[in-house]
């Protein structure tokens, strides 16, 4: 199947959409569409192994989305609610004048290159840049939780149950 720049670049934002709507398995679907083209970038291969790790682990699909910082604009300084988890950066669209800081930390973006981070450490966003910035932003396990201390923070974290 062979596949214009704009036909390819329509796939990927629309498997963003499926990813970010916790689709992950029509994200797959997309994302394998355009790397059978050999139109893929590091970006495509991010977000095709981001796609194939949620499908199979469904409890990462509810925080996906895309996130649009536009130009000018800022993230005030905050902090998650729990360290449960790592929030996950994947730059899609990144102009100059984008950055990011966790604690002391100061970093800009980079198209492709994932970062990861605890959000219970203060965390801010600014774009001083002349163009919109979009990321991709998922959540994955703490690797040292093991599978039934997930199983409990699931359970905590789900709300009561009512039996009727």
């Amino acid at each position: 199947m062979q596949l214009t720049n704009d036909e390819a670049e329509r796939l990927i934002r629309d498997g963003v959409d499926q990813l970010r709507q916790g689709r992950a398995g029509a994200t797959r679907e997309r994302f394998e569409q355009v790397t059978a083209t050999g139109r893929a970038n590091a970006q495509v291969w991010l977000l095709l192994a981001t796609a194939c790790r949620m499908a199979d682990d469904n409890a990462g699909t509810e925080a996906a989305v895309d996130q649009l910082l536009r130009a000018g604009a800022r993230i005030n300084p905050h902090t998650g609610t729990t360290n449960t988890r790592l929030v996950c950066h994947l730059p899609l669209i990144v102009p100059p004048g984008c950055r990011f800081r966790v604690g002391n930390e100061v970093r800009e973006w980079e198209e492709g290159k994932l970062l990861i981070f605890d959000d219970s450490i203060e965390h801010e966003a600014w774009n001083d840049g002349r163009e919109d910035r979009t990321i991709l932003i998922f959540d994955i396990w703490r690797p040292e939780l093991s599978d039934q201390e997930k199983r409990e923070i699931d359970v905590l974290f789900s709300g009561p149950t009512i039996s009727a």
